[in-house]
């Protein structure tokens, strides 16, 4: 008797330390411990099955802890994950480690990301219709969306914040101020209408710094009062546009106090069922409207015209939708340069009249079928038109094109 509560002491030790080495992330410590359950088979084999069947619980108890997910968030159920606790805080006993533990390894536990993916998936076809590759109608929202437009769960934040620091030294060179606009999708600000591809919230303020604006929160309270996501389109409204532009002038106007915003008075504000999002700007009621069968939606939407319009000298490339406009009545001198992709086109029915001149370039390269940032291509271009401000305008889904804007210069490193 006594070597069998002997047999299941060292056991039970030996299946603490491992769980122990698992929870600091110790990979040797793993190593012996699972050579120390394998060295125990020996003494098992002689012991009998009430051995064999204690060996065998702690092994199964064990699994799930092969390999701990060690992410912060789970991107399937848009929420946080719970961390390591800890037995002793403030040199006391935590009492509440075994529900923080099981808590812990609930969130985290072999293959929970897998099961999660199964479950969301299971959920989506539930609730929603395909139509193509990735386009989708929610059956109980009405709601469409594109699958692609989420946020990356694979970011690269130190090697962004190392480019981010490049570029501004660039600009700083150069005698640029630089503003990098990060625009939540509409996942991302109604996550309640395209359920169940609800993306993670990333603080990418926090996460990048100093250059870096992000209106998330201007978007959550501006969506109280009207849309700033259209129905049956990805990109944001008009009103929504307005919003992220006031948040990014407030922000560079911290560098520039005598930098004038425009207020939603200055413009002539109509509400219709139709909306523009992208160069040319040609009314409708969203580009996903008319593949869902959609017609005459009962939504109203806000539309933003300018009195002193008849000012702006505006040229548009018809192919590449860049553009360079001239607004004689601008309140600003400043010239900015704007690097962005579609989504930028509504937020420059606004940018256009608040600056003296604007050259907007296209970021979307039609051969990579995503956004472009690399700096080489648009450096030439930057330091010809010598802007006061360069502003780089991308969703969230874009984010990870600003591991790549020197990819070319490290590889030449090597």
């Amino acid at each position: 008797m006594k070597s069998k509560i002997a047999e299941f002491v060292m056991l039970f030790a030996i299946f603490c330390l491992f769980v122990f080495s698992v929870l600091e992330d110790n990979k040797i410590l793993v190593l012996l411990t699972v050579l120390a359950f394998a060295l125990t088979l020996k003494t098992i084999k002689t012991h009998g099955k009430i051995s064999v069947f204690i060996f065998g619980f702690l092994l199964l108890f064990s699994l799930p802890l092969l390999s701990i997910n060690q992410r912060d968030v789970s991107y399937d159920e848009n929420r946080g994950l719970k961390s390591s606790p800890k037995l002793v805080i403030d040199n006391s006993l935590n009492t509440a480690y075994p529900v923080q533990f099981g808590d812990y390894l609930e969130d985290r536990f072999f293959c929970r990301n897998q099961l999660s993916k199964l479950v969301q998936n299971f959920k989506c076809s539930i609730n929603t219709t395909t139509c193509g590759k990735d386009v989708f109608l929610n059956k109980k929202s009405g709601w469409t969306y594109v699958k692609g437009f989420l946020p990356s769960e694979n970011i690269n934040s130190d090697l962004i914040r190392q480019n981010l620091k490049k570029l501004s030294t660039f600009c700083d060179k150069n005698g640029m101020q630089l503003y990098v606009l990060i625009i939540p999708t509409k996942g991302v600000i109604y996550p309640e209408a395209v359920y169940p591809n609800i993306p993670v919230i990333l603080d990418y303020k926090k996460m990048f710094g100093e250059p870096v604006v992000y209106p998330y929160n201007e978007l959550l309270t501006a969506k109280k009062s009207d849309f700033v996501m259209p129905k049956y389109d990805e990109h944001w409204t008009e009103y929504g546009a307005f919003t992220g532009y006031q948040a990014l002038m407030k922000y560079i106007q911290k560098k520039n106090p005598s930098l004038k915003i425009l207020s939603e008075s200055d413009f002539v504000v109509k509400k219709q069922n139709t909306i523009r999002t992208m160069i040319p700007y040609n009314f409708s009621y969203g580009y996903n409207a008319k593949t869902f069968g959609i017609k005459e939606p009962s939504e109203l939407y806000k539309t933003y015209s300018f009195p002193q319009e008849d000012l702006l000298s505006i040229k548009i490339d018809e192919e590449t939708n860049d553009f360079l406009s001239k607004f004689s009545a601008s309140k600003n001198p400043q010239r900015l340069y704007l690097i962005g992709s579609s989504y930028s086109d509504n937020l420059s029915l606004f940018l256009r009249y608040s600056f003296s001149e604007i050259k907007k370039v296209n970021c979307l390269s039609k051969e990579l079928q995503s956004d472009d940032l690399r700096m080489n291509l648009y450096e030439k271009d930057i330091l010809n038109f010598k802007p006061d401000i360069l502003l780089v305008a991308i969703t969230v889904a874009a984010v990870p094109a600003l591991e790549v804007m020197y990819e070319s210069e490290d590889e030449n490193a090597f």
